[in-house]
């Protein structure tokens, strides 16, 4: 497993161990975790904080383990490779804490966008007694119509990841699933064959490798109406169990997100409780950038909110010790 770590140190105000504490940040779908570290610098956790920052299944470090475990010929076996559902996502995760020596007495939060976002969530809900706070970044726990369609629904793979083999269909492909990323028609223009490069047969291999990864994480849903509300009822299941009812959760979504779907900051602060939950909306920004091409992505602009919220609330714990 590929992962970024900064050791925790004493700082001045330490009197014990018991002011240490670990932070886990969590990349989304299609990235890795060397992306993600910008954000998490940006954070600016103090020393006395452990940072993990691990690669998803099927991601970065771990994208050959994934591939050697895929079925090589999936039509003659009469079945998809079934790629990494929310669950193994989870465990994978709980196996990496173990590893890492994560799941001692410290306390822990978790910082994860996206994939990493849907990640966390049902993490901290199911798996572990000692998550302390959350921060979901554009969190992928329900999905929107705009990205459904194109995707999986009725076996429609238009955009699938991997986009198409002739080239003068790839690159209108890739346009688009810019786009629907919240990139501005200019930039996507500009973007596009590189997408189309970087996710080409020669550098992926076949068997169109991105969209069995996305198709296993929405459980190959072919019907959008009953994957939402599928997704809505287990969202709500998990944020109304005991150990995430009443934990502060902070959930940052741009107002023009059509990955994630708009509904997911009201369902998780409706279910986990207003007072614990607070929710920041980013004026005009997509899932990851600025459609009207505004400065920076969504990693800067989350990044001011979340580093209060842990702030805030780290000064609330160490005041009410």
């Amino acid at each position: 497993v590929g992962y970024f770590e900064r050791p925790a140190a004493p700082s001045d105000d330490d009197d014990n161990a018991a002011s240490f504490s670990t932070c886990i940040i969590l990349h989304g779908m299609f990235s890795d975790a060397l992306s993600i570290v910008p954000f998490g610098i940006a954070l600016n956790l103090p020393s006395n904080v452990r940072i993990i920052i691990p690669d998803a299944p099927g991601h970065g470090s771990r994208k050959d383990w994934a591939e050697e475990e895929r079925d090589p010929s999936p039509s003659t076996s009469g079945h998809r490779w079934p790629g990494f559902d929310i669950t193994y996502h989870t465990d994978d995760l709980a196996e990496i804490m173990s590893l890492l020596n994560a799941n001692s007495t410290q306390p822990i939060d978790i910082v994860g966008y996206s994939m990493g976002g849907a990640t966390a969530f049902y993490f901290a809900s199911v798996r572990f007694p000692r998550i302390r706070r959350l921060v979901l970044v554009s969190p992928a726990v329900i999905h929107g119509y705009d990205l459904l369609e194109p995707t999986v629904m009725e076996g429609n793979e238009r955009l699938c990841f991997g986009y198409g083999q002739q080239e003068d269909t790839a690159v209108a492909q890739a346009e688009e699933y810019a786009v629907l990323m919240g990139f501005p028609i200019k930039v996507a223009k500009a973007i596009a064959a590189s997408l189309v490069k970087k996710r080409s047969p020669d550098a992926m291999g076949e068997g169109k490798y991105w969209s069995e990864i996305w198709r296993g994480f929405v459980n190959h849903s072919n019907d959008a109406d009953a994957y939402v509300l599928r997704k809505r009822k287990l969202a709500h299941i998990a944020a109304t169990g005991k150990r995430l009812k009443g934990m502060p959760v902070l959930v940052i979504q741009g107002t023009e997100d059509k990955v994630t779907g708009s509904s997911a900051p009201g369902l998780i602060q409706a279910a986990v409780g207003s007072s614990s939950c607070e929710v920041e909306l980013l004026l005009g920004f997509g899932h990851y950038a600025d459609p009207e091409g505004g400065a920076g992505d969504v990693y800067a602009a989350a990044s001011e909110y979340a580093a209060d919220f842990l702030k805030t609330s780290a000064d609330h714990d160490t005041k009410t010790q």
